[in-house]
């Protein structure tokens, strides 16, 4: 227990600037769209919905970045410390999902924030937001969805080499074409897209995601440990 709670505190050591400053930026840019957005409306056609919208994507790339990261080079690190790889992979299921809570969250206060600030400026909202809390569920699905899959794909990486991570990006290229339409995922960053309010669709990726935990885990226990 006391081996897993040091393992969260470095997470959160190696994530606490790299989020602040992420955040940050996307906060500056946030509020120069509603600046843009309220006082020269010529220079961005846009309605709210899809104003703030964008955030989902940078969220999403953040993810998963960091989510390969984890794959590749905190798996050897945690190993050289002589951490259990059960420990670090327990340890590594916490943190992302305190993560894209956290992410989630932080994104849904801009969302509430934004929509206030700019209808007490007398802009007015054409698109309705969802509830707080099944937008922000919608979102932690995803996010979680999104981070593991590439935890996988530095997974395959870091084990199998460079063909077989190639060959499973071509994979995920393919399921990704051949998704239905209520799961088209640059769909489901639009506010006002029914995924994105959808419970079943998140149900469905929280169930994929206890699926590539497993997958992951698979991996993980017998991977070597080496380091590039």
């Amino acid at each position: 227990m006391v081996t897993s709670r040091k393992m969260l505190r470095f997470y959160w050591m190696d994530n606490f600037k790299p989020v602040t400053y992420f955040w940050s930026i996307l906060l500056l840019v946030d509020i120069a769209q509603v600046v843009i957005m309220l006082y020269f409306p010529e220079i961005m056609n846009s309605t709210n919905s899809f104003l703030f919208s964008a955030n989902f994507g940078a969220i999403a790339i953040y993810l998963l970045v960091y989510g390969i990261l984890i794959a590749t080079n905190s798996f050897p690190l945690m190993m050289s410390f002589g951490i259990p790889r059960q420990k670090f992979y327990l340890s590594v299921i916490g943190t992302t999902a305190i993560l894209c809570a956290a992410m989630a969250l932080m994104q849904n206060i801009v969302v509430y924030v934004g929509y206030g600030v700019t209808s007490l400026l007398g802009h007015s909202i054409e698109e309705s937001i969802p509830a707080f809390l099944s937008l922000w569920y919608s979102q932690f699905a995803f996010y979680l969805f999104d981070m593991f899959l590439f935890i996988l794909l530095g997974t395959v990486f870091y084990r199998f080499g460079t063909l077989p991570g190639l060959i499973t990006i071509a994979f995920y290229v393919l399921i990704l074409n051949l998704s239905p339409g209520n799961m088209d995922f640059a769909e489901n960053f639009e506010l006002s897209a029914p995924g994105m309010s959808n419970v079943m669709v998140s149900h469905l990726f929280l169930g994929l995601t206890v699926i590539l935990i497993g997958i992951g885990w698979m991996l993980y226990r017998r991977a070597p440990v080496r380091t590039y």
